[in-house]
């Protein structure tokens, strides 16, 4: 059984009882968890599929999670005076998103940004990962914050 709250356009898991049992958390069982585990930030290689057909070798990037600030006010880029979403300046918003979030090699690196010519960490993310590719590389950088897709998550909403 699945139990959850919705908040605005938000949903909470609060239960899960499947094969595994998950209920509300203690103060008792969150006082057993490492601080180390919960502040340490995620991290993963990506495949950078352009770069390894030029270079005819697997070439990856090394991508981490950015917070919930960072994420929430680079995204922020991309809304109007409204606050809707400007489809025009997604792709900027998700691009600057990438520069942050790429960890090796760093987009912020002069000396890189200067072979490629480009302006900014942004700029070269376009360059490096132009089109789909930088929107997949943003993806990933999007689940491993805690925005993206998450199957379970999705499944079990599905199957309600």
């Amino acid at each position: 059984m699945i139990s959850l709250l919705k908040i605005g356009s938000s949903l909470i898991l609060l239960s899960r009882r499947e094969d595994k049992t998950m209920g509300i958390v203690s103060i008792d069982a969150l006082m057993k968890i490492d601080r180390g585990l919960i502040t340490e930030i995620p991290t993963k290689e990506v495949r950078a599929k352009r770069l390894s057909k030029i270079t005819g070798t697997d070439v990856v990037v090394k991508i981490k999670a950015l917070s919930g600030n960072t994420f929430a006010s680079l995204l922020a880029t991309s809304k109007d005076k409204k606050d809707r979403i400007d489809a025009s300046k997604l792709y900027k918003a998700q691009s600057l998103i990438v520069a942050e979030g790429v960890q090796e090699p760093s987009l912020k690196d002069q000396e890189l940004q200067t072979h490629f010519g480009a302006a900014s960490p942004a700029e070269l993310a376009t360059i490096l990962f132009p089109g789909g590719e930088l929107i997949d590389i943003y993806s990933e950088i999007a689940t491993l914050s805690g925005y993206g897709d998450d199957e379970d998550t999705d499944e079990e909403v599905k199957n309600l």
